[in-house]
């Protein structure tokens, strides 16, 4: 359940970076700084996003190999 979260935030964080901040323009991450360190933060933004979802996914897909060895155990003592 939370790897499956962080896959969705993570995913969100990146379509929005992308689209808003690089694309379009429309904000970026931290606009207190120079103009020329928005890309600093908006790829920092970017890569923690992606970070997101690598961690889901591996969290997604331990959850489910333990959930399988739990099946396969509980077959073998029936």
């Amino acid at each position: 359940m939370s790897g499956a979260a962080l896959i969705g935030w993570g995913l969100f964080n990146v379509v929005e970076g992308v689209i808003d901040h690089q694309v379009l323009g429309i904000h970026h991450v931290n606009e207190l700084v120079g103009r020329d360190r928005y890309i600093y933060w908006d790829m920092g933004f970017l890569l923690w996003g992606a970070s997101m979802v690598a961690a889901g996914a591996w969290l997604f897909r331990s959850g489910q190999r333990q959930r399988s060895a739990t099946r396969v155990a509980a077959a073998s003592l029936s």
